[in-house]
């Protein structure tokens, strides 16, 4: 009896052992945590992976993101040279038109945008004929004149090609070349540049006169308006013209301190 229930013991062990070894493949009686460590091991994996999986998710939107900006950039680009190149076509259209009635107001038999003023500038008495007889008599139109030849009066004196540009890069080059124009080309020199200048001033000014002769015969007011409109801008172009002129002189001072030294 006591046989069978030693036997009946081992049996029960026997098959306690192996259900916790098909649970856990490892020994128990010894004490060993590798279960837990392979427990562990796999789980750690995962979160790797998650994360690997997070670190990818966010740097395809961050690239995406880019992608987006820079289409966003070079469509801005694109909109902001279409809108100067309309910008730009509409000031070349304005100049356009004032140039063609500024050659109504000088009878040219090519009516096309004039580069320069014809030296026989018309009186006021017939400027003001040909204004009523080309019907430029409006404030919109004379304003168109008369602020189109403030600008190629102001070009001929201070823009890229003005005789004051030349001058000024002669000044600081230390260089005595003429203002840098080209020898033999009248219409490039500084005593053309300054006589055109006299010449655009003097039919400014009897554009102003023939304009009062007429508003005197329509009891109207147009020419003090211009008037005030013409000052204003001569005034700001003498500003510029003195503040340029002290820059000027200061760059030579110091080019000409440097070149001593």
């Amino acid at each position: 009896m006591k046989g069978i229930c030693i036997t009946f013991l081992l049996s029960y062990l026997s098959s306690s052992i192996a259900f916790v070894s098909n649970r856990c493949p490892l020994n128990i009686i010894s004490k060993d945590t590798s279960c837990c460590r392979s427990s562990t091991l796999f789980s750690s994996h995962t979160d790797a992976s998650i994360l690997a999986t997070n670190d990818s998710s966010a740097l395809e939107k961050a690239q995406q993101l880019r992608d987006k900006a820079k289409a966003l950039r070079l469509e801005a680009n694109n909109a902001e040279q279409a809108l100067r190149s309309i910008t730009q076509q509409r000031v070349e259209t304005k100049r356009a038109d004032a140039d063609s009635m500024i050659d109504m107001l000088l009878d040219l038999e090519q009516k096309s945008s004039s580069t320069t003023v014809n030296n026989n500038i018309p009186t006021a008495q017939t400027l003001s004929l040909r204004i009523k007889d080309n019907r430029l008599y409006s404030a919109t139109k004379l304003q168109k004149i008369v602020e189109r030849l403030h600008e190629r009066e102001t070009a001929m004196i201070m823009g890229p090609e003005g005789y004051l540009s030349k001058t000024d890069a002669s000044i600081v080059d230390g260089k005595d070349d003429g203002g840098g124009f080209q020898i033999g080309d009248e219409n490039n020199s500084i005593k053309y540049k300054k006589e055109e200048v006299n010449r655009i001033s003097g039919l400014l000014d009897n554009i102003l006169e023939a304009v009062q002769l007429i508003d005197d015969e329509k009891s109207s007011n147009l020419a003090s308006a211009l008037r005030v409109r013409v000052t204003d801008l001569r005034q700001s172009r003498d500003a510029l013209v003195q503040r340029r002129s002290w820059v000027t002189t200061r760059r030579w001072k110091i080019s000409y301190q440097i070149r001593r030294s």
